[in-house]
């Protein structure tokens, strides 16, 4: 997906991030019981992403870049190297933007006059939309932070290292690389103040990279996690095999996606880590 279309992307997925203050009827009030402006913040439950990507593959690369550029604000990345499990870095989203609202109208008379109810429902309709277009700017602030900070990521962690026809991408190293998550996982949930919930995701993004005849033998801990895997090219039946493995590691769900599928990453993966809804995983063979 070209990098503008994707930052169009974000701007339509975040709109599902919760914007809090300013809200009618919720109008904060000074010491002069007079209302004032309050301030809007983009905000969003913490969630995590453990990314297993292949540099060497341009469509692996490219959906890493799709996954940065739909983050919400509290979200935190695990990067791997998919060929060898070896640890590419952690990230987090920046915070989120936030700006001061407009002044709401002053309250009501209880017992208002027909002209006083005209004028303030004029006021509220005013108000209303001035609401509208300074979280539309909250937005727009919010993809040109996150597209800087995609940029440097993409740079540290994505950086094309080409070595030949993926001549070390083997099913043991993507085994590593899936332990390693879980493991990193495991350790962000510990810390008290983050409560991820069911809100933890697993990427492996190009497994056509990967023998799908070879399914890997999982010992880490995955409970709670969905899996997501990109460019699936095996049979119904090897992904049946695939799916087996990775329940019984515990995994939530799974979606498997196939190369003419891939573009539906990002509405697969927003969902989840919003806490919008649990996954349904699509039928072998389906795409999603």
């Amino acid at each position: 997906m070209p990098r503008a279309a994707a930052a169009m992307m974000a701007g339509v997925l975040t709109l599902g991030t919760a914007i809090s203050g300013c809200s009618r009827g919720l109008f904060p009030v000074s010491s002069a019981n007079r209302p004032r402006p309050c301030i809007i913040r983009l905000n969003a439950p913490p969630s995590a992403v453990a990314i297993l990507v292949h540099r060497d593959s341009a469509s692996s690369r490219a959906e890493l870049d799709t996954v940065l550029l739909t983050a919400a604000p509290n979200e935190y990345l695990f990067v791997f190297k998919a060929a060898t499990g070896k640890f590419l870095g952690s990230f987090k989203t920046p915070p989120g933007p936030a700006l001061r609202g407009p002044v709401p109208p002053a309250r009501i008379p209880p017992d208002p006059t027909q002209l006083q109810t005209r004028n303030y429902g004029l006021e509220i309709a005013a108000y209303d939309a001035a609401l509208q277009q300074d979280r539309a700017h909250l937005h727009l602030r919010w993809i040109a932070q996150l597209t800087v900070w995609a940029g440097r990521i993409m740079s540290k962690a994505a950086a094309h290292r080409m070595r030949g026809p993926y001549l070390d991408s083997e099913v043991h190293g993507l085994v590593r690389g899936i332990a390693a998550a879980a493991a990193s996982i495991t350790s962000l949930e510990h810390i008290p103040v983050i409560n991820l919930s069911t809100r933890v995701i697993l990427a492996i993004l190009g497994l056509q990279q990967v023998p799908t005849a070879s399914p890997p033998h999982l010992t880490g801990d995955l409970q709670g996690v969905t899996v997501v895997v990109t460019g699936f090219t095996g049979t119904s039946g090897q992904e049946t095999t695939w799916r087996t493995s990775f329940a019984r590691a515990g995994a939530r769900g799974m979606f498997v996606l196939t190369p003419s599928t891939g573009d539906e990453l990002a509405a697969v993966v927003k969902p989840v880590l919003s806490g919008a809804d649990r996954p349904t995983p699509n039928r072998p063979g389906s795409g999603c």
